[in-house]
């Protein structure tokens, strides 16, 4: 336990931990809840494309996830709580913590065109049925 306490002394070290906070409060989440309102695998195409264009303007600038003004899907909610509070609440890790979520975002956008390619202009974008 003493070193975690440690760890948590350690600028870099929490602003990397805010940053995966962050991340599942703006994008991770409400993704997830994004695809459990979907009835079918081809439903997820406009959100993944949406996704995909989020990221890539986020994967630039994410002050916009520290700030609390983003939203990934207009139909999804942010979920508010006493996390949230804390996430977003001014210290002097902002800008390593912004640094953070641009390498995740753009990480993030690597693996959603390598792996939902036929969704995004591939084979399914286009479904028939």
């Amino acid at each position: 336990m003493s070193a975690v306490l440690e760890d948590l002394e350690v600028d870099t070290h929490k602003a990397g931990v805010r940053a995966l906070g962050i991340l599942d409060k703006f994008i991770t989440g409400p993704y997830w809840r994004k695809l459990n309102m979907c009835e079918n695998i081809l439903a997820l195409n406009n959100p993944l494309q949406e996704l995909k264009e989020k990221l890539e303007k986020l994967s630039g600038d994410c002050s916009v996830l520290l700030d609390g003004t983003f939203k990934l899907y207009p139909d999804v909610d942010v979920h508010v709580d006493a996390i949230y509070d804390v996430l977003l609440t001014p210290d002097d890790t902002d800008s390593t913590t912004q640094v953070f979520l641009e390498a995740m975002m753009h990480g993030l956008l690597l693996i959603l065109e390598r792996q939902a390619e036929d969704q995004l202009g591939g084979v399914n974008s286009q479904p028939t049925c």
